[in-house]
């Protein structure tokens, strides 16, 4: 059963469901007479594709088969003590809705070939809001409200969309009135230059002439820079001439200064060429020393302290 109930719902959702409006079957509308013999129908046994009834009957038929079917399978799936009992109960519904599932099957397939007078418009939910149950009437309330609302947000996002574009529009249009004034002012320039080409022409001479002078001067300056070059580099040259000249003449008098000094000592000093100064060791009880200074003093006669120690000497030599 869980099987049918699944391909009925697929069939159905290909099919888009059973939403069409109701219309009188052909049987109903033509003559009561047989085709084959002249007798009444209902005398006649119906034929097989005449037991399918008309399209109200047909769908509360499937509806009420559908529920059957969820009913059992919802039943089969809470208990599992109670499993054969609901399998018994499922193939009963199955064996005695075999002719309605047919009768759905034949009208989907029918409903493809159907023109599109039957689809639902407004005025065939007019026209059928007096029989419709108050269940659906609560659905179809639903359903509109729902629509309702979202048709209040799609204007809202409008609105906002639309005060964006105007908004854009404003800051296009003060952009455009920029660029008019823009380009009326380049026109006006272009004709004074256009109305005023003797003027544009002294410029122009002008311009050459101070480029003419600047180019004499550059030239001119090279020319100093060279000039200048070449004398740097002369007198370099007689620099270091001269400074080797001078060179050569320093030695000879630096030599000759040092011997004229060397040749003005004293000999007695001993401090002249070729003299070292000696310092012997020095013995205070010795009377003969042979180095002049270190002779003891005999000034105040007393042989304790040498001459160039004594500072009474010292002083009597410098008055």
């Amino acid at each position: 059963m869980a099987y049918l109930t699944r391909r009925f719902k697929k069939i159905a959702k290909k099919h888009g469901g059973f939403q069409k409006k109701g219309t009188t079957s052909k049987t109903a509308n033509a003559n009561n007479l047989c085709h084959n013999q002249k007798h009444e129908v209902q005398d006649f046994k119906p034929r097989q594709r005449d037991q399918i009834l008309d399209h109200t009957r047909r769908k509360a038929n499937a509806d009420q088969v559908v529920k059957k079917a969820f009913a059992v399978w919802g039943n089969a799936s809470s208990d599992s003590e109670e499993e054969e009992n609901h399998e018994d109960v499922s193939m009963m519904a199955v064996n005695d809705d075999e002719i309605v599932f047919n009768s759905i099957f034949s009208l989907m397939a029918k409903s493809d070939d159907e023109d599109d007078q039957d689809e639902i418009t407004l005025f065939d939910l007019k026209s059928d809001l007096d029989t419709l149950s108050i269940k659906r009437l609560r659905k179809l309330i639903v359903v509109l409200i729902d629509s309702v609302d979202e048709l209040t947000n799609e204007n809202v996002m409008l609105s906002e969309k639309l005060s964006l574009c105007e908004d854009e529009k404003t800051a296009l249009i003060s952009q455009m009135s920029e660029i008019n004034v823009r380009l009326s002012i380049l026109e006006t320039e272009n004709l004074q230059i256009e109305e005023e080409p003797c003027t544009s022409e002294g410029g122009k001479r002008k311009l050459s002439s101070y480029e003419l002078d600047l180019e004499e001067s550059l030239k001119i300056t090279e020319s100093k820079l060279v000039a200048s070059l070449e004398r740097n580099s002369r007198l370099v040259k007689d620099l270091t001439q001269v400074k080797e000249e001078l060179s050569h003449s320093l030695k000879w008098t630096d030599s000759s200064k040092i011997l004229s000094n060397l040749a003005n000592l004293k000999f007695h000093s001993r401090k002249g060429l070729g003299c070292r100064k000696i310092e012997p060791p020095y013995n205070p009880h010795i009377k003969y020393v042979i180095v002049f200074d270190n002779l003891l003093c005999t000034y105040y006669v007393r042989n304790n302290h040498l001459k160039r120690s004594c500072e009474s000497l010292k002083r009597v030599k410098e008055n």
